[in-house]
């Protein structure tokens, strides 16, 4: 199994799997590292929060 933030593989018990909702159909499900990992370089970064601040 794969992480979909790092990319590396994730030990059998170590994965978590998180819905994300879908604006226009049922959305997907993403399976985690349990611990906070780094997000892969090539993957696009989250929105900033917060507007003109």
């Amino acid at each position: 199994m794969t992480c979909d933030r790092c990319d590396r593989p994730i030990a059998p018990g170590q994965e978590e799997r998180m819905p994300v909702g879908g604006a226009s159909g049922a959305g997907t499900i993403v399976v985690l590292h349990r611990t906070l990992c780094r997000r892969a370089p090539w993957h696009a970064a989250p929105y900033p929060s917060g507007r003109g601040r």
